[in-house]
C-alpha cells in the first residue's frame, strides 16, 4: 500500500503494526508472505506501534525503511 496522507488521524494497520502519520506524509507499507511488515517513508514522518504491545513505538522519518516481524523489529 502506498499512502499520500490528505487528512488528519489517518492510520494503516497490518497484523503486526499500526502506522499513523500527519497530513502531507508519503509512505509505503508492505505485508510479506511470512507476515512481516515493511515500512518505507518517502516524505514527512510516521509513528509505528506494535499491535500486541502499543508501548513499542518508533518514529520513522523520510528516507528510513524498516522491517517488523513476529520475533523483533529489525
Amino acid at each position: 500500500v502506498q499512502a499520500n496522507i490528505m487528512e488528519d488521524n489517518f492510520s494503516i494497520q497490518t497484523p503486526l503494526i499500526r502506522v499513523e502519520s500527519p497530513i502531507g506524509t508519503r509512505y509505503h507499507v508492505r505485508v510479506v508472505l511470512n507476515a512481516s511488515s515493511e515500512v518505507r517513508v518517502e516524505d514527512g514522518w510516521v509513528e509505528v506501534e506494535s499491535v500486541k504491545n502499543p508501548r513499542n513505538r518508533i518514529r520513522m522519518v523520510a528516507g528510513q525503511e524498516l522491517t517488523f516481524s513476529h520475533d523483533a523489529w529489525k
